[in-house]
């Protein structure tokens, strides 16, 4: 098979295989060149023999179920040695080099720099970034835990939940996860706030859910501590929870048994 008579079909692939630098299946070129597979087979065989033939130093090969167009094997220890990188020189031993230089040469300026950095370290300004840095990080920390106490954002914990929805519509669904993000922090907070605090039971109790306890017990009864009790003990006796009762805290969710 000569250049001039190589079919239409042998250059096509030839050319797809030379762009794209990787094994293509016969099925893929078949679909490229938009003939049968039995097509590309033989036009594949008949390119790898020219190329053989010819002596070339690029051949086509054929790796299981496609085929690929690639240098010689003859010629991989002197490709090897033509793209082989020099090791890069260590930039970081410059640097270092480059510093102790220009210290050497400021030598005399030593003694003041250390005192101008014991005299920053140990000021004023020091010791109140330093306490703001300590308030802001606690800020921080709090808001957090609060956060994903109040309504899970961002914990990952209430996409279990919303999986459980008999909802078809996954954007309704979407709609809600993000509704309740809000309706938990500015509603349900705001009226546990303002129940507790317009109870007074801020000064009955040493934590959050004795404190809540005591807020509700004032209006009705002791119907609330019962219920707290009552679910400590069949928590404690190691029964198993009823089927279909939530793992998680009660999330609004679409269509939920």
């Amino acid at each position: 098979m000569e250049r001039n008579t190589r079919s239409p079909l042998c250059l096509m692939l030839e050319a797809v295989l030379f762009a794209s630098g990787e094994p293509v299946p016969v099925s893929r070129l078949a679909q490229a060149c938009e003939v049968s597979e039995s097509a590309v087979q033989t036009a594949l065989q008949q390119l790898a023999a020219w190329y053989e033939k010819q002596k070339s130093a690029i051949c086509v090969q054929r790796l299981g179920d496609s085929w690929q167009m690639c240098t010689h094997p003859a010629y991989a220890t002197v490709i090897q040695r033509a793209v082989e990188t020099k090791k890069a020189a260590p930039l970081s031993a410059v640097y270092l080099l480059a510093a102790l230089g220009v210290i050497f040469r400021n030598a005399a300026a030593l003694p003041a720099v250390f005192g101008q950095i014991f005299r920053e370290a140990f000021g004023l300004h020091a010791v109140g970034g330093g306490i703001s840095g300590a308030v802001l990080q606690r800020a921080v920390q709090t808001g957090l835990r609060h956060g994903v106490f109040s309504n899970e954002a961002g914990l990952g914990s209430s996409a279990l939940v919303h999986a459980g929805g008999s909802s078809e519509d996954a954007q309704l669904q979407g709609m809600w996860s993000m509704v309740e993000v809000a309706l938990d922090t500015l509603v349900c907070c705001t009226l546990t706030a303002l129940a507790v605090l317009t109870s007074g039971a801020m000064t009955q109790a040493d934590n959050a859910g004795g404190i809540i306890s005591a807020a509700f017990s004032g209006v009705f009864g002791q119907a609330a501590h019962k219920n707290k009790k009552g679910r400590k003990k069949e928590n404690s006796s190691g029964r198993a929870a009823p089927q279909g009762s939530p793992a998680l805290p009660a999330r609004l969710c679409v269509g939920r048994r």
